[in-house]
């Protein structure tokens, strides 16, 4: 016998926290991709605001699966070293909602510039994947039509099989 385990995108039932964690119950969904509640990103989120929410899942005997965070959706050319403080941020908030996963994007590149690009790209990917291994976090990818790797160039340069290290 076969048991598998649902996660659902919270912020798609409903904004307000309460009204998502009503919906999953409802449905027996023990699990959620933390990606917004209450008209905030969890980008936005305090640790201590963090820490209210994890009480009130565990409340309702909802874990999180992983965090939704929008980790490589801006521009390739934004401020990195403060961009990377953000990402610093939702580490600790993974940590804080008792999750391993984080989910993340490779940046939006000019269109047409994608092989200007691809080692700025893989070069960020592995700042962040340097901090979620020293962490013990793992980095879900998520492809978008926009990123770097929506070009299948760009897929083959950043692909574990190839020579760079992510």
């Amino acid at each position: 016998m076969y048991k598998f385990i649902f996660s659902a995108f919270e912020d798609e039932i409903a904004s307000n926290l309460d009204e998502q964690i009503e919906v999953l119950q409802r449905h027996g969904i023990e699990y959620l991709e933390f990606r917004s509640a209450n008209g905030k990103s969890v980008a936005d989120y305090t640790e201590n605001e963090a820490k209210e929410v994890l009480k009130k899942l565990k409340d309702s005997g909802i874990k999180v699966s992983a965090i939704g965070a929008p980790i490589g959706k801006v521009d390739v050319n934004c401020d990195f070293e403060k961009y990377l403080d953000l990402f610093k941020h939702i580490v600790e908030l993974a940590h804080i909602l008792e999750t391993r996963y984080i989910r993340i994007f490779s940046f939006y590149v000019p269109e047409g510039e994608e092989e200007k690009y691809t080692d700025v790209v893989i070069e960020r990917l592995s700042k962040f994947t340097e901090i979620a291994k020293k962490e013990n976090l793992v980095l879900l990818y998520k492809n978008e039509k926009e990123n770097m790797e929506a070009v299948p160039k760009g897929v083959l340069k950043s692909s574990p099989q190839s020579t760079h290290p992510i």
